[in-house]
């Protein structure tokens, strides 16, 4: 089984980046306490509609719940001959926006958004 739920802060406000194919995606930190001293900083990646969702909804500091599950991949490090740089990351499939702040008009979301996980292929990723 490989699912997790957490619940923190953004460390930052969310930005989409568009892949080569015009998918979206926003790769983000949240930061989930352990107790009121010491922190977790996760990373984390949403696709699609959830992204834009986080982008629409939410700024730095804003709570959020994400569910999903742990990924890894790898990559050649572009500035190290011969160096592999390993990434583990939770890839987002359900948010639960807890202080949401819509930066346009007034439409109140649902709580709770679930996404279907996209088919992403590596000449999908921006980084």
């Amino acid at each position: 089984m490989n699912q997790v739920n957490l619940i923190g802060r953004l460390t930052k406000n969310i930005e989409i980046k568009m892949t080569p194919s015009q998918k979206k995606v926003a790769q983000f930190t949240l930061a989930v306490y352990r107790t009121k001293k010491e922190a977790d900083f996760i990373s984390c990646v949403a696709w699609e509609k959830t992204a834009e969702l986080l982008e629409i909804y939410t700024s730095k500091g804003s709570q959020v719940g994400i569910t999903g599950s742990i990924r890894t991949r790898n990559y050649d490090d572009p500035y190290v001959a011969n160096r592999k740089v390993y990434v583990t990351e939770v890839l987002v499939s359900s948010i639960y926006l807890f202080d949401s702040k819509k930066k346009e008009e007034q439409y109140q979301p649902a709580n709770t958004y679930e996404s279907h996980e996209p088919v992403v292929t590596s000449d999908d990723l921006p980084f």
